[in-house]
């Protein structure tokens, strides 16, 4: 997950720079478009499949329904508002952004990889893995 946060924040920093220019010519607009793909490539290298593996196996089963429940009702409306702003923030006569908006997503996945790093059960530094983290449950509840 590290891996694809830091793919998806350098190829939208780039896709960002790129954009800086008020009129870029072909070769920076297809430098832009080779970013967004390789921003889907770290999507689905990391956070696209694995979110779901995180909200299903990382709370104690007595929890892992309403947090599956509450991170599926959060994706959806963290989906919706970037879906219905996205063409304020590319288009005239709104922010006009165009590929600077790769700034702010770029922040945004600057801020996931330190939510990975540092909260995440299997990638915080340190930390044991999985199978030692269920065994610590399994004891604790024993006793």
């Amino acid at each position: 997950m590290v891996i694809g946060s830091i793919t998806q924040a350098s190829a939208v920093m780039a896709m960002g720079g790129l954009g800086l220019t008020q009129h870029p010519n072909r070769q920076a607009g297809v430098a832009i478009t080779a970013m967004t793909t390789l921003f889907g490539a770290g999507f689905n290298f990391g956070f696209g499949p694995l979110s779901h593996v995180i909200t299903a196996e990382v709370p104690t089963s007595r929890l892992r329904d309403m947090t599956y429940a509450t991170a599926s009702v959060f994706n959806i409306a963290i989906s919706f508002v970037i879906t219905f702003s996205i063409p304020y923030l590319l288009y005239e006569p709104y922010a006009a952004l165009g590929s600077r908006v790769g700034f702010i997503f770029g922040s945004m996945s600057v801020l996931a990889i330190v939510f990975t790093i540092f909260c995440l059960p299997e990638c915080k530094v340190g930390i044991r893995c999985v199978f030692s983290l269920r065994l610590y449950r399994y004891e604790r509840t024993a006793d």
